[in-house]
């Protein structure tokens, strides 16, 4: 569905506000920095899906991916069109998936409820407090970090080449 968002600037102001982004949509590229930034958030959690709450990305609770996917429990599945792209406003349907979207990234981003917080989705890389330039140049090196999606996943399905 983001990827249908990224197509259509009538609903880019309501989606920013949906997601309480620090600067408001404004490009292509912004939506697919957010997706970024949502994606590395969820795969933070799962590198980090301890039995104990940790802090050292951000603050985050116990089995953080259990946290996430809680925040969809009440959704269930429709044939109702969730096509984003001719549309002139988000449905109810929309809103109710990315409000739960938001939330589940929020596990990893603000898990703490910071006051004032805004997400920064031109902040692609996600990091937290982790050393992001550190670790690309270890992961890209000395680390092969196979990842692949399918079809089946909520990302946008990737084949990993090496």
């Amino acid at each position: 569905m983001i990827a249908n968002v990224k197509e259509n600037p009538a609903v880019w102001t309501e989606f920013s506000d949906l997601f309480n982004l620090c600067d408001a949509i404004a490009s292509k590229g912004d939506v697919e920095s957010l997706y970024d930034h949502i994606a590395n958030g969820f795969a933070y959690e799962a590198m980090t899906d301890y039995p104990d709450a940790a802090n050292f990305l951000n603050p985050m609770p116990a089995w953080p991916v259990n946290a996430s996917c809680e925040f969809f429990v009440n959704i269930t599945k429709s044939n109702e069109e969730v096509r984003v792209a001719d549309a002139t406003a988000l449905t109810d349907r929309q809103k109710l998936v990315f409000t739960a979207l938001r939330e589940a990234a929020n596990v990893y981003f603000n898990y703490d409820k910071k006051a004032g917080y805004c997400m920064d989705g031109k902040d692609s890389a996600s990091t937290g407090s982790l050393a992001a330039e550190g670790w690309n140049v270890l992961s890209c090196n000395q680390l092969a970090m196979p990842n692949s999606t399918g079809s089946e996943s909520m990302f946008i399905p990737y084949t990993f080449d090496y």
